[in-house]
């Protein structure tokens, strides 16, 4: 992919043959040999692909084909927090994938948790305003040099993105010790101190990797889980924000519409981003710092808004509205809940 290339557009023809030297940032013309070879070699792989498709489609008629497809294709599996999720529901390849992913991923963040029990000279506890509980593992010039004790509070904080996303995270009127508001909750979840259905409970620890310019955040907030990978430096090329949010406790139908609302305030905010079910997947690459800043800040505002936001998805078009409130600093809702 080549992006930032200025008046490419008027000087490339549609259809031409370059050569893109990622390492030195540059296009050249390639020579009229490299591009004939390439069309001789395009125009091979086309035929013997339809050939392969052609005998593809004769194997995948007989019934010992059938047979198989069912053994691997289904996913049965659906639901991670759900009851059946077990080895004994398993009944394909596809549902064996899915459940080891998943221990896999239960059983890395317990590694994580017995060796930073271990090693509690290697972490520091960010004390804030808010009830997120954070490790914080510097991985230089995170942290100031002269703060050597376990807690640390923001201002011994020297990383860029990190203090970006925790000045969203300390914006005023943001719910984060409060349900939503009461006039639009639909449905809501009882509010225990463990999520019946995952095996990570709620309120502990979330982490947080840091450098003066890089933040890598993990964390789960109520009932979904949220990753931030940002680099926010004096280079643009090397600037990066990438964003995940998935789940919630309530209905699949409402954890969506949710994610529909993540989304619309995302692009609104010049992100690239892929929604499906209740994961939202975004990303805005090689901006400036101070873009990267202020988009940081706006994330941890968002983290703050969303957090049990999937009780108030009443229909299919309250995201929009929620998302308009969100835009103008809106955060109690109340434009939303008088319509």
């Amino acid at each position: 992919m080549m992006t930032g290339a200025g008046k490419a557009t008027q000087t490339l023809r549609d259809g031409q043959w370059v050569i893109l030297d990622a390492d030195m940032a540059m296009v050249f013309k390639a020579p009229e040999e490299a591009w004939s070879a390439a069309q001789r070699v395009g125009n091979a792989n086309m035929e013997g692909g339809s050939q392969t498709r052609r005998a593809g489609r004769n194997v995948a008629s007989r019934p010992e084909a059938a047979r198989l497809r069912q053994l691997i294709e289904p996913l049965n599996l659906t639901d991670a927090y759900g009851p059946t999720f077990s080895i004994q529901e398993c009944r394909s390849l596809h549902d064996l994938i899915r459940y080891s992913h998943e221990m896999a991923v239960l059983a890395m963040f317990q590694t994580g948790d017995d060796i930073l029990e271990s090693a509690e000279v290697l972490v520091r506890r960010l004390e804030g305003a808010v009830p997120l509980h954070f490790l914080i593992i510097d991985l230089g010039g995170g942290i100031a040099s002269e703060s050597n004790k376990f807690r640390v509070r923001l201002e011994d904080i020297l990383s860029l993105p990190m203090l970006a996303l925790w000045k969203g995270i300390l914006t005023p009127g943001l719910r984060w010790n409060l349900p939503p508001p009461a006039a639009m909750v639909s449905g809501l979840m009882s509010r225990s101190m463990f999520d019946s259905g995952s095996a990570r409970p709620i309120g502990q620890q979330n982490y947080a990797l840091i450098t003066r310019d890089y933040l890598n955040l993990n964390a789960r907030v109520d009932y979904h889980f949220a990753m931030v990978d940002a680099v926010c430096g004096s280079n643009p090329r090397e600037n990066h924000i990438r964003f995940r949010f998935k789940g919630g406790g309530t209905t699949a139908v409402q954890r969506e519409r949710r994610a529909l609302f993540i989304t619309e305030v995302l692009e609104a905010n010049n992100f690239f981003v892929d929604q499906r079910g209740d994961l939202v997947t975004a990303s805005i690459l090689e901006t400036q710092q101070s873009e990267t800043e202020d988009r940081l800040v706006m994330l941890g505002r968002l983290l703050g808004f969303s957090r049990l936001l999937d009780a108030t998805m009443r229909d299919d078009t309250v995201h929009k509205k929620v998302a308009r409130a969100f835009i103008d600093g809106d955060y109690a809702l109340t434009t939303v809940g008088q319509e």
